[in-house]
């Protein structure tokens, strides 16, 4: 049996308020973090929101390497036939001595280094 994303959701939270309470055991000292970074899943961000309200000094960070990749390929996307195009012209350059041959001469032609 899978379990939905809500079950994991209240797995976490459950969690969160067994260890996570003010007077519970801590994993970690929370007077010594001062923010935490996580995506912007929805368990997450309930984790995030849930230790944030607990702990109010505690920042909610957005981590800036996931976003970066998730932008990436967003602009991947965006530009999926461009690349696609630039991706073909650069493998019949780097495969063919013909088109390398003309390519090296239009460079010489118009003084391209």
């Amino acid at each position: 049996m899978e379990k939905s994303s809500s079950d994991s959701l209240s797995i976490l939270r459950q969690y969160l308020l067994f260890s996570l309470t003010p007077t519970g055991n801590y994993f970690f000292d929370p007077q010594l973090i001062s923010a935490i970074a996580s995506d912007g899943g929805p368990q997450v961000c309930g984790a995030r929101a849930h230790v944030q309200s607990v702990w109010l000094w505690i920042l909610g960070i957005w981590d800036p390497s996931h976003n970066l990749n998730l932008y990436m390929k967003d602009i991947g996307k965006l530009f999926k036939e461009l690349l696609s195009q630039v991706s073909g012209i650069t493998n019949y350059f780097r495969k063919s001595n013909y088109g390398t041959w003309h390519l090296t001469a239009e460079c010489e032609k118009q003084k391209i280094s």
